[in-house]
């Protein structure tokens, strides 16, 4: 093999270490916080909410290189063409990425402000939880994983301080947020293997319905959601009832892989319905992360996702 192929093949190994179409869906929990902390009635910097979005993603990039990391041995078996164990990336570059990364991206949620300081903090604890073990354990490591989108939106809430942490909009959807990325968490638990997915699949549309009517409910009296927003809301639902639909009988574990990657791409629409509560600023917001569909589909059908 010459250098060249060999230089593109790790380019192309690192690409797929951070399952680039999964990046897309970063940026949009953190934005989806600051717009509904800005509802909620709180005061924030755009610059600030960047910030806190920038640190969600390097947050995103560090846990994705770091449980590969802590998969080796497992991929060794199960995966052996994934980055690390192929040999096109070493563990110990990967791991020394991971922490780089990671405290690029908690330095700039220092730079946001105190309160987005803390968030990044117990995100990075929870990213490092999970891959280090805690997804092994049935039930709680799903919601571990919910849990670190939950605090990616706090993230953004947290640009707009003490009052946009404590919103009740915004506590609405990090709770919905978390709960839904949990259960597609817990459907992808077993995608490798041929077996009936059962009620799960429809978990994450039932989660979605609950989340948006709280969030009807948690809004400052007098103020009327903007037809985009429902929406959004209502795209976001038929999405994930259409993928649970997918997951009938006993699907093959294909079928299940890319239903996921669907689940999740599904969050674009997800951030859209939660920015797009608020008038105008918000609403832009929602249509600019829906207007990313397109390439995160064409990235999905290069790359993995789940």
């Amino acid at each position: 093999m010459h250098i060249g192929d060999r230089t593109t093949g790790r380019a192309q190994a690192w690409v797929q270490l951070v399952r680039a179409p999964n990046l897309l869906t970063v940026p949009g929990d953190p934005l989806a916080g600051f717009m509904l902390a800005l509802l909620g009635g709180a005061e924030g910097r755009p610059g600030r909410a960047v910030l806190c979005a920038l640190a969600s993603l390097c947050l995103y990039i560090a846990g994705l290189i770091s449980n590969d990391y802590f998969d080796f041995k497992e991929d060794a078996i199960a995966r052996p063409r994934r980055p690390l164990p192929s040999g096109l990336i070493k563990p110990g570059a990967a791991l020394g990425m991971a922490v780089l990364v990671a405290l690029i991206g908690i330095g700039m949620a220092a730079r946001a402000g105190y309160w987005s300081l803390g968030i990044a903090c117990v995100l990075t604890a929870a990213i490092v939880s999970y891959n280090a073990g805690m997804k092994r354990i049935p039930g709680i490591g799903c919601l571990n994983m919910g849990a670190c989108r939950g605090l990616s939106l706090l993230l953004g809430a947290s640009a707009a301080g003490s009052v946009g942490l404590s919103s009740r909009v915004v506590i609405s959807a990090a709770c919905g947020l978390t709960l839904y990325v949990a259960a597609v968490t817990a459907i992808a638990a077993k995608e490798m293997e041929t077996v009936k997915v059962g009620g799960k699949r429809w978990v994450p549309a039932a989660v979605l319905v609950a989340c948006f009517v709280l969030l009807a409910i948690a809004r400052p009296a007098g103020v009327a959601m903007p037809l985009v927003g429902a929406g959004f809301a209502a795209l976001a639902v038929a999405w994930a009832w259409r993928c649970g639909g997918l997951l009938g009988g006993t699907p093959e574990p294909a079928v299940v892989s890319a239903t996921i990657g669907r689940l999740l791409q599904g969050l674009l629409l997800v951030q859209a319905a939660f920015c797009a509560q608020l008038v105008w600023m918000g609403v832009v917001a929602g249509a600019v992360l829906a207007a990313m569909w397109p390439g995160l589909s064409v990235l999905a059908r290069k790359f993995y996702q789940s």
